[in-house]
């Protein structure tokens, strides 16, 4: 499999509970942004482990931009739950557009 943004071949699939350098499926945008009565509407991107830890650290950058916290969070979850719910659509709008620009971004 092949990663989106670094254009390289990791044979290894993840495991849980695993240290691996292998390929993980990324929500684009993250499903925990959705409603559980909603439906997931995104593309799955395949990338790699560090690319993957990459990106969803620019994408908590994003959700604290909007948040209404004082100081960043490490969790998503959280930092997503201190969003209004007026903005989120924003937010999964303005982390759709980001995750196409950082994937073309070499």
């Amino acid at each position: 499999m092949i990663c989106d943004k670094c254009k390289r071949n990791f044979e290894e699939k993840a495991e849980k509970n695993k240290t691996y350098e292998g390929i993980d499926y990324h929500h684009n945008p993250p499903i925990f942004m959705f409603e559980k009565n909603e439906m997931w509407a995104g593309k799955i991107v395949l990338l790699c482990r560090k690319h993957h830890r990459e990106l969803h650290d620019e994408i908590l950058k994003i959700m604290f931009k909007h948040s209404n916290l004082f100081k960043p969070k490490k969790s998503e979850h959280w930092t997503w739950i201190a969003i209004l719910p007026c903005n989120r659509k924003k937010v999964i709008e303005e982390v759709m557009k980001f995750t196409k620009g950082w994937l073309n971004d070499s």
